[in-house]
């Protein structure tokens, strides 16, 4: 038998003992052997991370299962876990599904007592979770704050779930889906919650707006009336007022243009219309003055070749930013994108809205020449 000496013996002491109180390496391995999450899994990172603080864990099969849909009681243990918040002595929230017996009982009776979810009859602890109930929870959970100026295309801001869901927004913790809408009532895949919750603990995760690919949302709300400045910087400004009217049969919608400081201007009658291919605006049977083609990307550069006759200009523009923040008096708006022509003309698009600003840069200092000033 081969003689072990003093040295070397505690060498191999030395090691064992790492590998014994390495915390580190116990919880990238861990993280790493999901047999259902590969290395290019969109919320990969998120995953690892959340395992590695303990907030979510796999199954005893070695998957994590992250296409499965994620229900309240482990949305209610997973935010618990998230917050280290003490689950003893809380109060029974005396719902009729939920028993002391349930395996979730306490995280779930922590979680109503703190107020990340609401106080009721039933709980339903293993119905999925939809996304407008999660931004409620996350956004009570991580007490955030902040949601003017934020609008999806299939939430009205007097939906009850409207704060919750602009807040998120407006924290950079979910951007919605390419064509503006937020879709409130599809339910939440274990994955997508691990993202959420990772961007509520650390800014690094955060998505980088701008990378963001932007297919929709670009057009003027139907359910809103807009009120605009046009400014002539010689004799101050007029006030115009755009009301949707109607749909026509080949989707475009119609609006209506008042000016309120002269009566003696007659309408002017709009008509715009959003499809995968593009947003288009221009006049009420007639042409199109202006169209921003879809996909949106950061330095896009388009033109106005479609929309012109011949022997008339042809407009460029580009893409200059997807993440400004514009200030108007109609709000605070996030997010915003930033299309320049080649004149030295910047327009501002916010999604879900639409048209909120048009700056001349060509003069010194540069001025505002339309300005959403109000929006109801």
């Amino acid at each position: 038998m081969e003689k072990v000496t003093k040295p070397r013996l505690l060498m191999v002491v030395f090691t064992l003992l790492i590998a014994l109180f390495s915390p580190t390496l116990h919880t990238t391995q861990a993280a790493s052997t999901f047999k259902d999450v590969p290395s290019n899994h969109s919320a990969k990172k998120e995953i690892d991370y959340l395992v590695s603080q303990g907030i979510i864990k796999g199954y005893n099969d070695g998957t994590f299962r992250p296409y499965n849909h994620v229900t309240n009681a482990q949305v209610a243990t997973m935010l618990v876990r998230a917050l280290k918040l003490n689950t003893n002595g809380r109060p029974n929230p005396s719902f009729t599904d939920v028993f002391s017996t349930n395996p979730a009982f306490k995280e779930i009776a922590t979680a109503v007592d703190v107020g990340i979810f609401p106080k009721g009859k039933t709980f339903y602890p293993n119905a999925s979770i939809s996304r407008e109930a999660m931004a409620r929870a996350l956004v009570n959970a991580f007490k955030l704050q902040g949601s003017e100026g934020i609008y999806f295309t299939d939430v009205s801001d007097s939906y009850w779930a409207y704060p919750y869901i602009s807040t998120l927004a407006a924290n950079q913790i979910t951007t919605g889906y390419p064509d503006g809408s937020f879709k409130p009532k599809n339910v939440v895949t274990r994955s997508q919650f691990s993202a959420f919750v990772a961007r509520s603990l650390s800014e690094s995760f955060k998505p980088r707006m701008n990378q963001r690919v932007v297919a929709g949302g670009l057009k003027r709300n139907p359910d809103k009336t807009y009120v605009y400045n046009l400014y002539d910087h010689g004799a101050g400004y007029e006030t115009v007022s755009w009301y949707y009217e109607w749909t026509n049969d080949y989707g475009w919608d119609n609006w209506t243009a008042y000016y309120e400081d002269d009566y003696d201007i007659e309408p002017v009658y709009y008509s715009q219309r959003e499809d995968k291919g593009g947003m288009y605006i221009g006049w009420q049977d007639s042409e199109i003055s202006m169209g921003i083609p879809y996909p949106l990307t950061l330095n896009k550069m388009f033109n106005s070749e479609r929309y012109t006759y011949e022997g008339d200009k042809i407009d460029y523009y580009v893409v200059t930013n997807m993440t400004k923040t514009i200030k108007t008096p109609a709000g605070t708006f996030q997010n915003v994108i930033e299309i320049k022509d080649y004149d030295g003309y910047y327009m501002y698009y916010a999604q879900g809205v639409g048209h909120i600003l048009t700056v001349d840069a060509t003069r010194q200092p540069a001025r505002k020449t339309m300005e959403l000033v109000d929006l109801y």
